[in-house]
């Protein structure tokens, strides 16, 4: 997958995180244990980035939803992982806002 889709994938997972999520800030996510790709959401943070507590239902509904979007971006690519495969991301803070290039 071309950098410019995985960019977009990214971006429309963050939205969604917001859209669920209206408090979130930053999205924590974690490499998946499938080798060299995906990604997982592992939690929703504040502005000071603190956990946001997100009801179990909720949780369940936004981590199965992003799933297309995260499962297939390739480590060391777009997300920008640390060596343990852990990244922290900015959430857009409005609609129309477009991935970085």
């Amino acid at each position: 997958m071309s950098t410019e889709s995985q960019m977009s994938m990214l971006h429309n997972a963050l939205t969604l995180i917001r859209d669920a999520v209206p408090a979130a800030c930053q999205a924590r996510l974690s490499t998946s244990d499938q080798g060299n790709y995906g990604f997982a959401l592992t939690d929703v943070l504040d502005a000071q980035g603190e956990p946001l507590i997100v009801a179990d239902q909720l949780w369940t509904d936004l981590t199965d939803a992003l799933w297309p979007y995260l499962a297939n971006l390739d480590w060391d690519g777009v997300v920008g992982e640390d060596k343990h495969g852990y990244a922290t991301l900015q959430i857009p803070t409005d609609a129309t806002a477009q991935p970085d290039e």
